[in-house]
């Protein structure tokens, strides 16, 4: 399965549909729909998505050091990381576009 990356609020969406599908398949009992597959389907995806949003301190603190410049570019204590080809990863930061003058 291919790395996803999802927001935190899409990843509790995720959750409740898993958590309703199972308990849909409890209430409708054997027939030729199988909500069971899909809850285990979404299930599969939200492992891979903890997989690939759990960020070491070290590795953000190393984002820090390499790349945070004050005021333009910032990276948060939960940042999110993913797991790039290479020996490296991707860190989720913020950067300062100013506006210009109109």
């Amino acid at each position: 399965m291919p790395k996803v990356n999802l927001t935190e609020h899409d990843a509790t969406i995720l959750r409740e549909t898993k958590t309703a599908l199972w308990r849909l398949a409890e209430m409708i009992g054997p027939t030729g729909f199988y909500p069971v597959n899909l809850a285990n389907q979404i299930q599969d995806i939200l492992d891979k998505v903890e997989q690939t949003n759990t960020a070491s301190p070290e590795l953000i603190e190393l984002a820090r050091q390499q790349y945070q410049q004050e005021g333009y570019v910032e990276i948060d204590d939960n940042a999110e990381v993913s797991e790039g080809k290479d020996q490296g990863v991707y860190v989720q930061a913020w950067v300062w576009v100013g506006k210009g003058e109109e």
